[in-house]
């Protein structure tokens, strides 16, 4: 692979290191767009960005399954304290 970025990216599936969306359509679509927005956001054209398109699927792979882990983690925790608060009310009302 060129280590130098050409300007599009290749194939998606398969440059992933987990391949954890390998079969997602929609990322498959966006892995090429978020490639191109993320090398231009380095200063490609004017610069030459060397890094390899599967660098930039493997971090879209990685913010991906980030932002995944955290809705996931403050949906559980939201439910914990809303059945932590109803638990608390029926013991007042109990003691009552």
């Amino acid at each position: 692979m060129e280590a130098i970025w050409p300007g599009s990216g290749s194939a998606v599936s398969g440059n992933t290191p987990f391949a954890l969306y390998d079969n997602d359509t929609t990322f498959q679509s966006d892995a090429p767009k978020f490639a191109n927005w993320s090398a231009k956001r380095l200063g490609y054209p004017i610069m030459t960005i060397e890094i390899q398109d599967s660098q930039f699927y493997a971090c879209f792979e990685e913010s991906i399954s980030e932002y995944s882990s955290q809705v996931i983690n403050l949906t559980l925790e939201k439910i914990y304290y809303h059945y932590e608060g109803r638990l608390q009310v029926q013991v007042l009302h109990i003691k009552m």
